[in-house]
């Protein structure tokens, strides 16, 4: 498990991505400060080295303006 988020809770939908019907995947995460987002994850990028990627990315910023 990544230091600092957690994925707390993911389900299947579909939405309208570039006038197309994409299948989705929402990733519900919380870090260890309380904060949670949600990511909605086109399933051709629902795997975990990329979820990991995504979700890390937006830690990474999310603690930089935190600390402000």
């Amino acid at each position: 498990m990544p230091d600092g988020w957690r994925v707390v809770n993911q389900r299947a939908t579909e939405d309208l991505v570039s006038g197309r019907w994409t299948d989705l995947m929402v990733v519900s995460v919380v870090t260890d400060d309380g904060t949670t987002k949600d990511f909605r994850i086109p399933d051709a990028n629902y795997t975990p080295d990329k979820v990991a990627a995504i979700v890390g990315e937006w830690f990474e910023r999310q603690q930089m303006v935190s600390g402000l």
